[in-house]
């Protein structure tokens, strides 16, 4: 960099008597003669000798010529602010006794090292008054940047390391920086700052600018005073201590002309990863083969690509014939042929020309795409067509739409979707292998937006071609063949530019998605006569407040789930649609709110049963389960199932292999089905996720296997859980159990091969799935039964209405209203359903005839028998009294309750029941009576008879009416009955054998819906009413 400053005097004088260093600092012997350095005040400079010396108490010889006056002849770049975001601002000064015309003066912004300029102003008609200044500003800067009679331009879209040069015509008047070189972030301004966010302001004794811009720069502190960024109190006028000259125009000159040699754009990118020509400006020809420069406000990719003409082509396989130019200024359009000029950059792994300098059109021309495919065979197969328009021929599969909403990016797949490797390898050298292949079959689809959630309303590409929106939905599964694109890379993916970019003349190449994989409608048919389900509610909160610490057993943890309520009621609304949909007769939550005094599930099941009508689910009351934030637990259908017995907890205090600060504390519950009074244990589980915290240590980090962190935790919970599960838990001997859950291991992993060395089976086929992670998918959520209870089994999947779905669906999504109401996209995993039948062939103390649907069907169980008119006896069981915890308050059951099921009846159809009793009782004092919302009513009209040694009651029930305790006209009905006696008479009458009463005689019986009312152990609260 030339010195602009003030000339130092540096003279030889005699030596005089009065010259001592207290009188002159810096002077030292010369032999006779004595050398003074003399550096004077900054208001001296550009003075003459005499007067500094003058200034100084020297004697000059006579010999020793003055030094010149210097004045400021032109105009100065006085002022430069590069401060945060667009405060960017630049002051023009001019010091001379003239005023200064504009007409001929430009500035030029050189951007990151390069040769030519990227952006230019050129002024025509300004003037700037002698003394005065001229402030030109970033049009997005703050308001005090904005100095009034100043103007904004686009060379002020400039950072540190970007040179900014004055001329009058081609001659630089002034400069900063350095062009042709990118000094990383910022130049140096002498001890105290940088170009980089700092105010400069030019030094008030710099009397005229630097006019070579392209000679090293390190200005010193006698160039610049530097000022704290965002600093604007200096702009708008300067001081100077230089002299005022009279305005000497500078040879205006001409640009050089030089020769353009267009480089192939296969040189450009070569045949390797990177460029061979990074930070070489080079001039390029092209055909534009994808725009994505920006559009209404969407500044998209902010350049475009170009592709080689047929006849440029250099025919190696290995170097692409198509670069990204990253230019937005000039606007160019698909099938454009261009000329451009700018410097070669890798920009994260793509190769671009940037800091472009000249762009000429030159008419249009096609190109044909090229042929790609999915799986690529090594890691840089798409390198070879980077920047080149291809098709991929192949049907393509969608496996992940995380975010499709997020710049609207979907990842796509060859061979179906692609499965997370632990899931079909075991961890290790196997998963990992799974994982580099996974990583050569993926392609992002991506409409080039840049816009994120809040500002996007649909994108182009959907099913049928259609835009993606509300109702035209594209979810993981969905495939498409035939997609062409230009092919680029960035964050560590490949991606495909689809629209916007070349197609054939009346042609388009919008990605057309197939629906195939349509959203479900219902809950898969898994067949038996109860289902049992398994769901991660995504935190399930009834306290309002993400991340505020009032949440947990001690009311101190962070909270997570809703933070409004809009946010909640979207949440419910979405569970009490899965609820119902799943329709299952008993339901494992996981993530469930678990703060003292609050049952986030109380709110789920009031919604739900509002949803149906009736009052048919109740809570398992747990209270307060572990020390986390958030439990698991259960919730029933009090029509078909009941609590048997108290509930169990596995967690550190039953076995310290199980660390109950890691996984939740496991919850365990015996069910009887009332219909047939078979009964089953659930146990619902959430162990460990396997994200990486800093308590992971040995086993339980990250050993990049492929099974995350805390495995070995996980394993050992799942041996505690083995252990303690096939202990009886409940301790009601029930050893038919079904182990539900999020268990946070995919099914290679350790602890699903523990659970299933403790003797249980997976039920959901293992090409299944319930969660996505970056395009991988498997189970997380598992149904494992027992050797008792496997063949109880008769089917079981997964309901897919989450993970396939946008994320931005969820409660909490910019898009949550979408699909408020429906069940679709209500937590991140998706819900198991496991069918089960528990009556055997034999019933308890009978058999069942069954006749396939025919008249007359038979069953007995304890002594009594069930016959029916129409329809199928799938169930029927007896119970004791002893078995009711919630009673009619003026009646008992002196001879128990009878629980059946009739089945392959026509919907809505009418059948008539007759229970016959293996004894003779006096009916005279029975009622008939039904629990209805908790409240017990009179029943339907019965008759019952006496005979032959056998009492009879018969009555008719109506497939959906009010006496089938499914509430549904399903061809099914579900009814637990028993005769009621008034407690005001006698229990009942001893059986009096063959003399006893005889005839029959009309009245009523107590049918009474068990539902609610066999319950017994710890269990839900009931409301009666």
């Amino acid at each position: 960099m030339t010195s602009r400053r003030g000339v130092l005097a540096a003279l030889f004088i005699a030596p005089q008597p009065r010259l001592n260093r207290a009188d002159a600092p810096g002077v030292r012997t010369l032999n006779s003669l004595t050398r003074v350095t003399i550096t004077p005040p900054k208001g001296l400079y550009r003075a003459g000798a005499a007067s500094l010396l003058g200034a100084l108490s020297v004697s000059v010889l006579a010999a020793v010529p003055a030094v010149a006056d210097v004045a400021i002849t032109d105009l100065l770049i006085s002022e430069y602010v590069e401060g945060s975001n667009s405060n960017k601002a630049y002051e023009l000064y001019n010091g001379t006794t003239d005023e200064i015309p504009l007409a001929g003066y430009s500035v030029e912004l050189y951007a990151n090292g390069a040769t030519s300029p990227n952006n230019t102003l050129t002024f025509s008609d300004e003037t700037i008054a002698a003394g005065a200044t001229l402030v030109v500003y970033n049009s997005s800067a703050w308001t005090e940047f904005k100095i009034a009679g100043g103007i904004s331009s686009t060379t002020t879209y400039y950072n540190g390391d970007d040179a900014l040069v004055l001329k009058y015509g081609a001659t630089v008047v002034d400069s900063i920086g350095q062009v042709g070189t990118d000094p990383g972030s910022s130049w140096a301004v002498g001890t105290a700052g940088a170009t980089g966010e700092h105010t400069l302001v030019r030094d008030a004794a710099v009397c005229e600018g630097d006019t070579d811009a392209t000679d090293a720069y390190a200005p010193t502190d006698d160039d610049w005073d530097v000022h704290p960024q965002n600093t604007s109190a200096y702009l708008g006028s300067h001081t100077t201590t230089c002299a005022a000259g009279a305005y000497v125009p500078a040879e205006a000159g001409e640009e050089p002309v030089e020769e353009v040699v267009v480089t192939p754009i296969s040189a450009v990118q070569g045949s390797g990863s990177a460029s061979p020509l990074a930070g070489s400006t080079v001039t390029i020809t092209g055909v534009v083969v994808g725009d994505y420069q920006g559009v209404s406000g969407d500044y998209q990719l902010s350049g475009y690509f170009v592709q080689s003409l047929a006849g440029d082509e250099d025919g190696d396989d290995a170097t692409s014939e198509g670069v990204f130019v990253y230019d937005y200024r000039n606007a160019v359009s698909v099938g454009d042929v261009v000329t451009v000029t700018g410097l070669v950059n890798e920009y994260y792994g793509l190769t671009q020309i940037k800091s472009v300098s000249s762009v000429e059109i030159e008419g249009t021309a096609t190109v044909e795409p090229a042929a790609a495919a999915l799986p690529q065979a090594t890691e840089d197969q798409l390198e070879r067509v980077e920047g080149m328009l291809v098709t991929f021929a192949q049907e393509l599969t969608v496996s992940d739409v995380y975010d499709l909403f997020n710049f609207g990016e979907a990842t796509l797949s060859a061979n179906g979707r692609l499965m997370n490797p632990t899931s079909v390898a075991e961890p290790g050298e196997d998963a990992n292998a799974v994982a580099d292949a996974n990583a050569l079959n993926m392609l992002v689809l991506d409409d080039a937006s840049a816009k994120t959630y809040d500002d996007i309303e649909e994108i182009p590409y959907g099913i049928g071609g259609e835009p993606t929106t509300a109702d035209n939905p594209l979810r993981a599964g969905s495939t498409v063949e035939g997609l062409t694109g230009v092919v680029g890379y960035g964050y560590n993916d490949w991606r495909l530019y689809s629209n916007g970019s070349l197609a054939a003349a009346g042609e388009d190449n919008t990605a057309a998605f197939v629906d195939a994989n349509a959203r479900p409608t219902s809950a898969p048919a898994v067949g038996g006569d109860l289902t049992v389900a398994s769901f991660n509610m995504l935190n399930f909160f009834e306290t309002l407040g993400y991340g505020e610490p009032y949440c947990g057993p001690t009311a101190d943890s962070d909270c997570r789930g809703a933070s409004t309520e809009d946010e909640y009621a979207l949440q419910l609304g979405k569970h009490v649609e899965t609820v119902t949909m799943l329709d299952a007769d008993v339901v494992g939550l996981m993530e469930v709110e678990n703060t003292v005094d609050v049952e986030a599930l109380d709110g789920l099941v009031a919604a739900v049963n509002e949803e149906l009508g009736s009052e048919r689910y109740a809570v398992l009351d747990t209270g307060l389960i572990g020390t986390d934030v958030i439990k698991v637990g259960l919730i029933y259908d009090q029509t078909t199932v009941a609590p048997t017995g108290d509930f169990a907890i596995l967690d550190s205090s039953v076995d310290p292999n199980f660390d109950d600060t890691l996984s939740r504390p496991a919850l365990a519950q015996t069910f009887t089905e009332l219909a047939s009074g078979e009964s089953f244990t659930a146990i619902v589980n959430h162990l460990k996720s396997k994200n990486c915290y800093s308590s992971a240590t040995g086993g339980d980090l990250d050993l990049e296997d492929g099974a995350g962190c805390y495995n070995t935790s996980r394993t050992s919970a799942a041996e505690a859980l083995v252990e303690w599960a096939n202990a009886d838990p409940t301790g009601t001997g029930e050893d038919r159990t079904l182990m539900i859950g999020d268990y946070n291991a995919y099914e290679k992993e350790d602890p699903i091969d523990a659970i299933l060395a403790g003797g249980y089976t997976s039920l959901v086929s293992g090409d299944d799935y319930s969660y996505v992670y970056y395009a991988a998918w498997g189970q997380l959520d598992y149904a494992f039964a027992s050797a008792a209870l496997v063949d109880h089994v008769t089917g079981a999947e997964h309901l897919h209405i989450n993970a396939d779905e946008v994320s931005d669906l969820q409660y909490y999504g910019d898009l949550a209203a979408w699909e408020e109401g429906t069940a679709y996209r209500s937590s991140d995993h998706d819900p198991v359903l496991v069918g089960l039948t528990l009556a055997a062939e034999e019933a308890e103390g009978g058999t069942i005839d069954d006749a396939e649907g025919t008249s007359g069907d038979e069953a007995t169980a304890g002594g009594a028998t069930l016959t029916v008119s129409d329809g199928s006896i799938t169930a029927f069981a007896r119970y004791e009294e002893s078995e009711l915890s919630v009673q009619d308050p003026d009646h008992s059951f002196p001879v128990g309750l009878f629980g059946f099921r009739i089945a392959e009846l026509a919907e809505g159809a009418s059948v008539e029941v007759t229970i016959a009793l293996d004894d003779l009782y006096d009916t005279e004092s029975w009622v008939l009576r039904k629990l209805i919302g908790g409240t017990y009513v009179d029943g339907p009209e019965v008759e019952f008879g006496v005979a032959g040694g056998v009492t009879t009651m018969t009555f008719v029930l109506t497939d959906g009416g009010a006496f089938d305790a499914d509430g549904e006209a399903n061809g099914v009905i579900v009814d637990p009955v028993g005769p009621a006696v008034a407690d005001s008479d006698d229990d009942l009458l001893a059986a009096t054998g063959a003399d006893g009463v005889e005839g029959r005689l009309a009245g009523t019986l107590a049918l009474v819906l068990a539902g609610a009312a066999l319950v017994t152990g710890a269990r839900r609260r009931f409301t009666l009413g």
